[in-house]
C-alpha cells in the first residue's frame, strides 16, 4: 500500500492508481472536504478498473484522518474566543461527520455494483489519535471512534492505556 496526500495532485494519482489495481493509503485529511473527493476517486478508480475488464476484488485502500491534530489547532482558538468547554470535542465530532458521509457513499446503487464484483469499501483509517493535550485521557480517540470498517492506529502510549481497562466502549456504527 502506497501513501498518497489527498491534495489536488494526489486526487487524481489515486484514481489513476486504483485503476491500475494499486492499493493505496490515502493521507492528509483533515475534514469533510478533504475526505468526499477522495470516496470518489477510489469509487472512479474501481469502475475504470472494472471497465476495463480488472479485477477488483484484491484491491484495498485506507483514507487517513489526522484526528488530535484538529483538536490541537482548534482548542487555540476556542481559548481565544471564550468557549473552553468545548476544547476537546471538535475532532471527534469532525471525524463522526466523516464517518456517516463514508457510510452514505458506500451505499446504494453505485455502490453494489462494484460489490458485485467483489469490491471492498475504502475504508477509514483514524490515525493521529494519541491526545496532544495533557488534559484529555490517553484514549479520548480511540473510545470514541470505534465504527465498522474503520481502522485506528494508536501509538504505544495510547495502546497500553486502551489494553490495560479492557473495556472497550459499544461502537457507533
Amino acid at each position: 500500500m502506497i501513501k498518497v496526500p489527498a491534495t489536488g495532485a494526489g486526487i487524481p494519482a489515486i484514481e489513476v492508481l486504483i485503476g491500475e489495481g494499486v492499493n493505496v493509503n490515502v493521507t492528509l485529511i483533515f475534514s469533510l472536504g478533504h475526505y468526499e473527493p477522495v470516496a470518489e476517486a477510489y469509487i472512479t478508480g474501481l469502475e475504470r478498473r472494472l471497465a476495463a475488464g480488472g479485477d477488483v476484488s484484491s484491491i484495498a485502500s485506507v483514507a487517513s484522518f489526522f484526528v488530535s491534530r484538529v483538536d490541537t489547532a482548534v482548542d487555540m482558538a476556542l481559548e481565544k474566543i471564550g468557549h473552553p468547554e468545548i476544547q476537546g470535542k471538535i475532532a471527534i465530532a469532525n471525524a463522526k461527520v466523516a464517518y456517516a458521509r463514508f457510510r452514505e457513499i458506500f451505499s446504494g446503487e453505485r455502490w453494489d455494483r462494484l460489490v458485485a464484483h467483489g469490491a471492498r469499501v475504502q475504508r477509514v483509517l483514524w490515525g493521529s489519535t494519541g491526545t496532544k493535550n495533557p488534559r484529555y485521557p490517553d484514549t479520548l480517540y480511540v473510545d470514541s471512534l470505534i465504527g465498522r470498517d474503520t481502522v485506528n492506529t494508536l501509538p504505544p502510549a495510547t495502546l497500553q492505556p486502551s489494553l490495560t481497562t479492557g473495556k472497550w466502549p459499544k461502537s457507533w456504527s
